[in-house]
């Protein structure tokens, strides 16, 4: 694979008949794309959150084959690479404990293809922070851990 196709969408499941790629189609399918539009959804809010909070948005869904970087953004001259995680509910733990260290080593090597692909940004410091949110629409709790782990 080529260095200029990790950043964009691989064409993944252009295998796919085209009746199964337009609709959701079974209870998995609709639950998926639900899930999918939520993640969105929260992704947005942590990133009007960090820019609220004076950051500055550089990319957003960062996909190499290891991995995918939710946000990258700035900190002043500071690199961050932001996982946003999302339940509805604390109940059975916080968003932050679905965090496993096999995520983090794949998050912290898309870091590094981000890095490699885009020169400018390294010789910056960077970290890794992680936006915890819970709740519903327009009745959000987030909590941003700033050096959630070491790269």
């Amino acid at each position: 694979s080529s260095a200029g196709s990790c950043g964009r969408n691989s064409g993944m499941g252009k295998w796919l008949p085209s009746r199964l790629r337009s609709a959701p189609n079974d209870k998995r399918q609709r639950a998926a794309l639900k899930t999918s539009t939520r993640g969105q959804q929260t992704e947005l809010v942590g990133l009007q959150y960090l820019q609220q909070h004076g950051l500055k948005p550089v990319m957003q869904n960062f996909r190499t084959r290891m991995g995918e970087i939710d946000l990258i953004m700035l900190d002043g001259a500071t690199l961050v690479f932001v996982e946003v995680r999302y339940r509805r509910s604390a109940d059975f733990g916080s968003p932050l404990d679905s965090i496993t260290s096999n995520k983090v080593r794949r998050i912290t090597m898309t870091a590094e293809a981000f890095l490699q692909q885009n020169k400018k940004h390294t010789k910056r410091n960077c970290r890794f922070d992680v936006l915890s949110i819970t709740g519903e629409t327009d009745n959000y709790n987030i909590n941003w851990v700033k050096h959630a782990f070491e790269g």
